[in-house]
């Protein structure tokens, strides 16, 4: 979580937990959990100038306003594939009720990213919205991939953040007991639909470890296969979800709970290519006026 501490204020941190699951109040053990090592950073302290900047070098109109390469989408409806990202899927999938929005609760920005089924066909089991960044504009080691993500109560399928084949689900483990992928390293944010706003979208992270010569594919996966093993039909709209905001961030070897800091031992990965404020490569040549990203950090041209 992220939150303001005002002058004078405490911070009290720690775990909440009840027997209130998605369906109502349980008499099992409903609520249990285990948890290790918490941290707590102040983002002040972080260079974040530095963390933006990568997720802008490497993920393509990562907070989904752009429509185009060029043309922002300002809150307008843009039905399709979001621009910078792909779809992949088997069978029929039609986008009439997917694409971008304007005013979600909990969303970043103007525009936000949702996927819903349309017609009589449910969301494709091995359903998949991403974007592959080649491993020549990666350096070797851990990063952690984020997100705002949310899923419907009682809807929720198989829809999950991946990274490669670090995942995270929306829910608690108790709603996908019999829907997991196999193949995949599967967390749970355990969010509850009683204890927060039902329709806003919330954080997801994976942290991934990247070897040399390796790709990262990062984005949604889902599917309509509910947490019981229930395959539905028709017009169910199991799987549907919204996203928003996504952001890499590469991790200290040293410190891995924190963004790796400019006076740590590793050093960025040195690329000769620019790219614009959407992602975009830019041309060999001189560029227009403007602001663009090279070697993780940006750069003005006047």
């Amino acid at each position: 979580v992220v939150l303001p501490v005002h002058e004078g204020e405490d911070l009290t941190v720690g775990i909440k937990t009840s027997n209130i699951a998605n369906d109502g109040p349980h008499t099992d053990e409903t609520g249990w959990f285990k948890v290790d090592h918490f941290t707590v950073r102040r983002l002040g302290d972080l260079p974040q100038e530095e963390t933006d900047a990568l997720t802008q070098e490497l993920i393509v109109n990562a907070d989904f306003e752009y429509k185009s390469e060029t043309e922002l989408a300002n809150g307008a409806t843009v039905k399709g594939v979001p621009y910078g990202w792909e779809l992949s899927y088997t069978g029929t999938y039609t986008t009439t009720n997917s694409g971008l929005y304007g005013n979600g609760e909990g969303m970043h920005g103007k525009n936000y990213c949702a996927f819903t089924p349309s017609g009589y066909r449910p969301m494709p089991n091995d359903f998949c919205l991403y974007q592959t960044i080649p491993a020549s504009k990666l350096q070797p080691g851990t990063y952690r991939v984020s997100c705002l993500f949310w899923s419907e109560n009682g809807l929720e399928g198989m829809g999950r953040l991946f990274a490669n084949n670090e995942v995270q689900y929306y829910g608690s483990p108790h709603d996908y007991e019999n829907n997991l992928t196999e193949g995949e390293n599967n967390s749970f944010a355990s969010y509850i639909s009683e204890a927060v706003d039902g329709k806003s979208m919330q954080e997801l992270s994976v942290v991934v470890t990247i070897a040399e010569g390796e790709d990262l594919t990062l984005g949604v996966r889902s599917g309509s296969i509910k947490g019981d093993g229930t395959q539905v039909t028709g017009t169910n709209r199991t799987g549907k979800f919204r996203v928003d905001y996504f952001r890499i961030e590469q991790l200290s070897a040293d410190n891995p709970d924190g963004i790796a800091l400019p006076n740590e031992s590793y050093k960025p990965y040195q690329s000769h290519k620019t790219y614009n404020l959407s992602g975009q490569q830019m041309q060999k040549g001189q560029l227009p006026k403007g602001i663009y990203i090279r070697n993780g950090k940006k750069i003005a041209i006047k």
